[in-house]
């Protein structure tokens, strides 16, 4: 509720990435997003004083404040998103302690389950199949927070087995609503390919993947 997307893409990162409501990415053939957890039609400070609400019932507040280690990627734009993510969340009452490391040692924490939240990246070919299963019980090597969810894990499946192309859709949207509405991760944003084409060259076709083979292309000049 209080990670302000829209000013995170706008302002603190300003290069054309999107702001992530769902696991899926806007885009992916066969798959619509049933929009749970997007709070972008909510003003923030209503947002924010929803998350104080919320953090209050469980128990957090001024004189026992949420606290905990915010670990990210080096790089300047995660720092720069991580900075933003803190301060949004100091406004909500939660007091988050930045850590940075080197992308291979902060995965090796990820993987070993050494920490408290943390970014993490996941690229995948253009098909929702490969972002649910992020959050598989199986899925040892990506699932960083050991989330588990049987009726997850059973719909995931079934999708998997559908030749069904718009069911299959169907059901990872169910998946994917489990994942979110328990907050098993926090989408913030998608990241996108920026390229610069001549006029006389054809053949490039923007995609998903951003795959450009060039037996497709052409230089026309």
């Amino acid at each position: 509720l209080a990670i302000d997307r829209e000013t995170i893409v706008k302002r603190v990162l300003a290069n054309g990435e999107l702001p992530a409501w769902s696991m899926v990415p806007p885009g992916t053939a066969n798959f619509t997003s049933s929009g749970a957890g997007d709070f972008s039609a909510m003003p923030m400070p209503q947002r924010q004083a929803e998350a104080r609400r919320l953090l209050a019932e469980a128990g957090y507040g001024p004189g026992n404040p949420l606290t905990f280690t915010f670990m990210h990627r080096i790089g300047e734009a995660n720092k720069r998103a991580a900075l933003a993510i803190v301060d949004m969340w100091r406004t909500a009452g939660v007091t988050a302690r930045i850590e940075s490391n080197e992308v291979k040692i902060h995965y090796a924490n990820l993987r070993e389950k050494q920490f408290d939240i943390a970014d993490a990246g996941f690229s995948a070919p253009p098909d929702a199949e490969y972002f649910i299963y992020m959050l598989r019980t199986d899925s040892t090597e990506i699932n960083f927070g050991a989330w588990s969810n049987a009726e997850y894990d059973r719909i995931s499946a079934e999708a998997n087995r559908e030749r069904d192309l718009t069911r299959r859709g169907a059901l990872y949207s169910t998946a994917e609503d489990i994942a979110i509405n328990d907050t098993a991760l926090i989408p913030v944003y998608v990241p996108v390919n920026r390229a610069l084409v001549q006029q006389w060259v054809t053949g490039y076709t923007p995609n998903p993947g951003g795959n450009h083979p060039s037996r497709w292309m052409d230089v026309t000049r």
